[in-house]
């Protein structure tokens, strides 16, 4: 009767034993999937704060490029820009209507003089106003050209903190996972090392009962089906048989009655 007591407690505990070790290992896989999904959502929320310079990043970088492809950027001042400098423009006809009202004062208007007078002063301001043309000319496409830059700039220091992001919580996500392999794995391990301690704790004891003792029915110990049983642990403890097969020579072995073969379906979940 002691062999069928001892593999009541041994199964049981075992039992309880693999209940804890699941328990456990559905816990914490738990705890990195929610750190998993808070990595993902953290990558979502960054993404989403800063797509809107990410997205204001990409017209400042498309106008630069196509003012470099159509030479906005990098085209040289020309006689052509001159001209259409409204500073030398503006003044220019400035400049000659004053010249038109002075003569036209003095009775010159239509004269030679008026000819000469218009041709001097075009030839001083375009003297005088080249280098100021010039000047603005390269200031307007720098100051341009500064702001696009700095726009795109702006996408660009986005792109980076979502890039950094992404790769922060993509490596917290990637050290999840592998957690919960070994977590997973550590856990199969645990309760295969449960069962074969239960197999062997209850064959050990069920073998020293069976060479101690060859009448079951005086000692309470296992009867008839005892050398069936007694084969299929040793087969067990060798590596030739799995549970099952046990369960099934305990299930069906005379002598030791319903209760054993309950705790032997018991054994072989």
């Amino acid at each position: 009767m002691s062999f069928l007591v001892n593999a009541v407690g041994s199964i049981f505990s075992s039992g309880a034993k693999k209940k804890a070790s699941k328990q456990a290992q559905a816990a914490y896989n738990d705890a990195q999937e929610k750190a998993i999904q808070q990595a993902k959502d953290t990558q979502a929320a960054q993404q989403a704060r800063l797509a809107p310079y990410s997205d204001a990043g990409r017209v400042g970088l498309d106008k630069l490029k196509s003012g470099i492809e159509s030479g906005y950027y990098t085209k040289p001042f020309s006689l052509d820009d001159f001209h259409a400098d409204p500073g030398y423009e503006f003044r220019k006809e400035e400049g000659l209507r004053a010249l038109d009202r002075t003569l036209n004062a003095r009775g010159s208007l239509f004269s030679g003089a008026q000819i000469r007078g218009a041709q001097d002063y075009g030839q001083n301001i375009a003297s005088e106003e080249y280098g100021n043309a010039y000047n603005r000319y390269n200031s307007d496409i720098n100051n341009d050209y500064t702001r696009t830059a700095s726009l795109a700039n702006l996408g660009l220091t986005a792109d980076t903190g979502i890039a950094d992001t992404l790769g922060t919580e993509g490596s917290n996500i990637r050290s999840s996972l592998i957690d919960i392999g070994g977590n997973n794995s550590g856990a199969i391990r645990e309760r295969g090392a449960i069962n074969a301690d239960l197999i062997k704790g209850i064959a050990n004891d069920f073998i020293g009962q069976s060479s101690g003792s060859t009448s079951s029915t005086a000692s309470g110990a296992p009867g008839t089906g005892s050398n069936d049983i007694l084969g299929s642990l040793k087969a067990l403890l060798a590596g030739n048989s799995g549970t099952s097969g046990v369960a099934s020579t305990m299930a069906g072995a005379s002598g030791v009655g319903t209760s054993l073969s309950s705790l032997a379906r018991i054994f072989a979940k």
